[in-house]
């Protein structure tokens, strides 16, 4: 009996003996009573009569999330859980090759350290040795991915590793196999760059199709920075917008767009910054079938000279097709048919998706998508052949690459980009009084909802909270300190502000339009510009026989101009419109030297990428650049503006005539 005893009595003592080394090796969690001890211990303290040696630790965890860690700035980065309340009291475990390690934390996690990224110190510790490194933490989901080369235009395997920190997920850490390259055009250049990611099945070629951060599943993944963005929204902002309130408005049954979501990312331990994530614009989104002749056309780039075809390089068939199969054909036939229907509105409104076009019409107005439509031409904007139920061919529009948006490049929020290339602007043009009254009772339908000031401030509020609440807009400056940013930024007011007056001009704009639905082409089409009478004009008279075309007579008459006092001998004629100020020129001087006019100083010079055939020129006038001009030009009549530093040319053409394939 007594033996037996002895022997419980052991076992007792060896499991205390257990316990209290398991406790040197891991501080199970940040009670109140340690939280006081740290903060009367100082770094001396921790580091008196200690070496520092380096990975004494080699693995952190806080409430069993491993920890990524950023050897480069000795940083361990922590996800919070959303909506768990022990996320900022988590409990601690770690890994070391020394005994009896411990570790103390400078200071609690709060909402203020992690929105104003501030590190919190960690110091690792024996009887011996100790290390510093930092804490930071997020509220984003963190994505890792290990690579073994660099990361270049071509593939590059990798693992990819997501922690999705959201709220009542049934999956929060997700690891892939796949493949990564640099994706982008003119963003390729920065530091940060765009990446694509292709999944695929651990040890096999095969796809692998799953659901990341709640999106669609798919094997093929796009991350998106805001490397020259100041306010690192634009991009999702606009992108969410467009899908949400005009996605589902199409006749083919189908999400037009996609969704963006943030996160932040690491490459091989590194922090890599802010990104968005995404899927691409494809066969799987618009639900094409290429077996049935249907084709996704990418407008890549703007159009240079009169006429060009579709096998060049400013388009691109995205979907795979059979190489017997010509895909150019239903794209061609369309512009065919601008042509030599240009006045049949059946056939316009029959050749395109009606709905999508109209939203698209007005949500590049609202944007000021100045990369995606510039007046009858237009760039990252997909136009798709789908076959309708009738059997015939449907454009429908999509929009992508909306980063510079919103007072990016044009920083006048009266400013407005109007799409005039395609059906309907056609239809616009001819006066449909059938089409003007769908696109403005659609207007009145986004703005009373999904365009609302409420809707548009609870977006705003969301990225606010990714990008400040988060702590991500710091460190996303630190990380690349070339970037665009501005450190003294707390929040998105200032984007905010501009939205906000954005939409009311917007709305001023779409009753201007409106209210002139009864006047000739030109005279509507200037209701894009405020103030319109007001503006300095500098016209090129090319053929003086396009001045008794009465819709070139109506523009003039409805800015003060008499035309009938124009000169056969005028080359340029210039205007002010706010002071009634004539004056008509046979040239403009010398290139390269002032010429002080009634209505300003004029100069110009070639421009740095001329685009003319012959002789090209760009005037300024005050400093501004106004209008392009040529030797020997093809247009009747060119004019340029220009009303408080904000100018335009403005367009004179009605039908798109540069796709004609002979």
């Amino acid at each position: 009996m007594i033996e037996k005893t002895k022997r419980y009595v052991s076992w007792f003592l060896a499991g205390i003996s257990f316990c209290l080394l398991f406790i040197y090796f891991v501080h199970e969690s940040r009670t109140p009573d340690t939280a006081k001890l740290v903060r009367r211990m100082t770094g001396t303290e921790l580091t008196a009569g200690r070496r520092e040696k380096k990975d004494l630790l080699t693995d952190l965890a806080l409430n069993g999330q491993h920890l990524i860690f950023d050897e480069t700035d000795m940083t361990w980065y922590y996800s919070l859980i959303e909506d768990d309340d022990k996320a900022m009291s988590p409990k601690v475990t770690f890994e070391s090759p020394e005994k009896h390690v411990q570790i103390v934390f400078s200071e609690e996690i709060t909402e203020d350290i992690i929105r104003n990224d501030l590190p919190v110190a960690v110091t690792a510790y024996n009887d011996r040795f100790y290390e510093t490194y930092q804490l930071k933490c997020t509220t984003l989901p963190i994505m890792s991915l290990t690579v073994g080369d660099e990361i270049t235009r071509e593939d590059t395997d990798m693992i990819m590793e997501l922690m999705d920190n959201t709220a009542g997920v049934s999956k929060r850490n997700i690891t892939s196999a796949g493949t990564v390259h640099i994706r982008g055009r003119s963003s390729a250049a920065y530091p940060q760059t765009s990446f694509r990611l292709s999944l695929t099945v651990e040890n096999s070629s095969k796809k692998n199709h799953i659901s990341l951060l709640g999106m669609r599943e798919d094997e093929d993944w796009l991350l998106v920075p805001a490397y020259a963005d100041i306010d690192k929204v634009r991009t999702a902002f606009s992108a969410n917008l467009w899908t949400d309130s005009c996605g589902t408005d199409n006749s083919f049954g189908i999400v037009n767009g996609n969704y963006y979501k943030y996160m932040e990312l690491f490459i091989n331990g590194r922090y890599w910054g802010l990104y968005t994530l995404s899927y691409p614009i494809d066969q799987k989104t618009l639900d094409v079938d290429a077996g049935k002749g249907e084709y996704i056309y990418k407008k890549r780039f703007w159009d240079e000279g009169s006429a060009v075809d579709f096998v060049s390089s400013t388009w691109e068939v995205t979907n795979p097709y059979n190489e017997q199969d010509n895909p150019w054909i239903p794209i061609q036939n369309y512009y065919h048919l601008l042509n030599e229907q240009a006045d049949d509105a059946g056939a316009l409104k029959r050749s395109v998706d009606m709905n999508t076009a109209i939203d698209l019409w007005l949500y590049y107005g609202l944007i000021q998508g100045v990369d995606n439509a510039d007046h009858s031409d237009m760039e990252n904007t997909f136009m798709t052949a789908r076959l309708g139920n009738d059997g015939t061919y449907k454009m429908l529009y999509t929009p992508w690459d909306m980063d510079l948006t919103w007072g990016e490049l044009i920083t006048d929020e009266t400013c407005n980009t109007i799409m005039e290339s395609g059906a309907l602007a056609q239809l616009i043009s001819m006066g449909n009084k059938e089409t003007i009254e769908a696109i403005y009772r659609r207007y009145h339908v986004l703005r009373e909802n999904a365009w609302s000031v409420q809707n548009i401030d609870s977006y705003l509020d969301q990225y606010e909270t990714s990008i400040f609440g988060s702590g991500a807009y710091y460190r996303q400056a630190a990380r690349w300190p070339e970037s665009t940013y501005d450190i003294a930024y707390q929040d998105l007011s200032v984007f905010r502000n501009y939205v906000h007056r954005r939409l009311t001009e917007f709305d001023a704009f779409i009753e201007r339009w409106y209210g002139m639905r009864d006047k000739s082409v030109y005279v509507m089409r200037s209701s894009q510009y405020k103030d319109f009478t007001k503006w300095k004009f500098i016209i090129q008279v090319n053929d003086h026989e396009i001045l008794h075309d009465p819709d070139y007579r109506d523009l003039f008459t409805y800015i003060g101009l008499n035309i009938s006092d124009i000169p056969d001998d005028a080359w340029f004629v210039l205007y002010d419109g706010e002071t009634k100020t004539v004056e008509y020129r046979d040239w403009l001087g010398e290139e390269r030297v002032s010429l002080y006019t009634s209505i300003g100083r004029i100069i110009y010079e070639r421009p740095a990428e001329p685009r003319g055939i012959g002789d090209d020129f760009l005037i300024y006038l005050d400093g501004e650049p106004v209008l392009e001009i040529w030797q020997w030009p093809e247009e009747p009549l060119r004019m340029g503006m220009i009303y408080n530093h904000a100018s335009d040319e403005f367009n004179f053409e009605t039908i798109n005539s540069n796709y004609l394939v002979d």
